[in-house]
């Protein structure tokens, strides 16, 4: 008899640690998981999307920040959605500012900054027809143009 309540014991015992260990790992796991992005309009003007988002052609732009200044410094493409990639030579950039030229007026739209211990990040964007202008965060006189076509 009291090795039978030593197997009932060992088995309720294993079973309430591995039930333990699953919520345990379950929440262990979802701590380190990256939030979706969510889509934000920002403005009337352009949108950073979400991956569920990304429907159409998508062209690739890439601009280089440099100390003497942003690499191309301006740039034609035509609206829709653009993968605005930049590499950061001088590893010390607080990203790229992205503003639209409205009239005289400057509405911002958002910054594209560098991935975590790396030159380089990304930003999915659907951009509108217009003037933007591109600066870098951290050399405000550091300027690009991008002209969006329709």
């Amino acid at each position: 008899m009291p090795t039978r309540r030593v197997s009932v014991f060992a088995v309720v015992f294993v079973c309430v640690i591995s039930s333990l260990s699953i919520l345990l790992a379950k929440q262990f796991a979802a701590s380190f998981r990256t939030p979706r992005p969510q889509p934000v309009v920002i403005g009337e003007f352009s949108t950073f999307i979400s991956p569920e988002d990304d429907r159409g052609p998508v062209r690739m732009v890439r601009f280089t920040l440099y100390s003497e200044g942003i690499f191309p410094q301006r740039l034609r493409v035509h609206q829709g959605l653009i993968n605005l990639a930049i590499e950061d030579k001088t590893g010390v950039s607080s990203g790229l500012v992205i503003e639209r030229i409205v009239d005289t007026d400057r509405v911002p739209i958002g910054t594209v900054r560098r991935f975590a211990d790396h030159w380089r990040g990304r930003e999915l964007i659907r951009f509108a027809p217009g003037e933007y202008r591109l600066y870098d965060g951290s050399r405000p006189v550091n300027q690009a143009e991008l002209i969006v076509e329709p």
